[in-house]
């Protein structure tokens, strides 16, 4: 939770937005601006509100617009439905309540999404993991009680029909009934907008392999740090130290609930995972990926441990002084392509 509210106010400060797009149809399907979890690493939950307001208007998450706003006489066109909806022009898709064809649908847009991560060089246990989490999610889907009360909406584009499905549920949420909207985390990419000098929003399609890599010793000190990537243009350095940073305690909190030093994913913000390799003598290796790559990530931290410890065994070495030596920098980034972006 602290890291949440820490980095939202970071994202306040450097202009930018998130957008979350279909994989296939490159529809606009929500944003950050609504407040979202994670559920078992394949499904987006956006909390979103039913408004009404004047036709075309925009709001974002925070403002409270009211039928009370309007006079009876306006002669001002108004429209009414869920926020998200409204804002992202999704359209609904009422066919998708027989329950025979949303399973027909689930089937192949599943068969779809491995697919594509296969073709992406995601690791077999990855793949595992998803098709086992989806199983669970589409079984509670599928309840007879619950299914019945879902609506079923589609991007606005002429490739909709090959894009996932947004899947509304209204929940309880502080004795309020708000609508729930659900998307399938690994069918949507990820843009940032960002505020250009002259004050306009310009998009920025992130990179599909980014790696920030850190190592803070015990006493919270930066010891080291390296981008990994293809391209050099992403995210500030400051605004991932602080992301790492903030992680630290919930990395020490994973770690003194297992023995083993590799940690595949503690946290995540946005695009951001979180992976962590924490040493016996409680130094961290922090690994920030937008990426699923557990098995390069895990190589990589192995390969720079073993670097770590030969150098903490030269004698010239001080434990928790700043790693500044030429090799070691140009080793990880030789272990960092070659682990990470090939």
């Amino acid at each position: 939770l602290f890291l949440k509210l820490f980095v939202c106010s970071l994202s306040v400060l450097f202009c930018k937005m998130i957008i979350y797009r279909d994989l296939f149809s490159g529809d606009e399907l929500c944003s950050d601006t609504f407040p979202m979890k994670v559920v078992n690493d394949v499904v987006f939950e956006f909390t979103g509100k039913h408004v009404v307001r004047k036709l075309g208007e925009v709001t974002l998450e925070g403002a409270n617009p009211s039928a009370e706003e309007f006079d009876e006489g306006t002669e001002e066109q108004l429209e009414s439905g869920i926020d998200i909806v409204l804002n992202h022009q999704l359209m609904e898709m009422p066919m998708y309540q027989d329950i025979k064809i949303f399973k027909d649908w689930i089937k192949e847009y599943m068969k779809k999404l491995v697919e594509k991560m296969k073709s992406d060089g995601e690791s077999e246990e990855s793949i595992s993991n998803f098709k086992k989490n989806m199983q669970e999610y589409v079984s509670s889907l599928l309840k007879k009680d619950r299914f019945k009360e879902l609506q079923f909406f589609s991007g606005p584009g002429d490739n909709a029909a090959e894009g996932q499905l947004a899947i509304v549920e209204y929940r309880q949420v502080s004795d309020t009934e708000q609508p729930i909207v659900m998307l399938i985390k690994q069918g949507l990419t990820v843009e940032k907008c960002v505020m250009n000098k002259e004050g306009s929003y310009t998009m920025e399609k992130t990179s599909a392999k980014e790696y920030y890599f850190a190592i803070v010793d015990m006493n919270d000190r930066l010891m080291f740090e390296l981008n990994i990537s293809k391209k050099n243009d992403f995210d500030s350095m400051l605004l991932k130290q602080l992301i790492a940073h903030a992680s630290l305690d919930i990395v020490d909190e994973a770690a003194a609930e297992q023995s083993h030093m590799m940690i595949k994913q503690v946290e995540k913000y946005n695009e951001w995972n979180i992976s962590a390799f924490v040493t016996s003598s409680g130094v961290r290796f922090l690994m920030l990926h937008t990426a699923k790559n557990d098995e390069g990530i895990k190589n990589f931290f192995i390969e720079i441990y073993e670097m770590y410890i030969k150098l903490a065994m030269n004698p010239f070495h001080r434990i928790g002084e700043k790693i500044e030596s030429p090799a070691f920098h140009k080793r990880a980034q030789l272990y960092g392509r070659k682990y990470l972006l090939t």
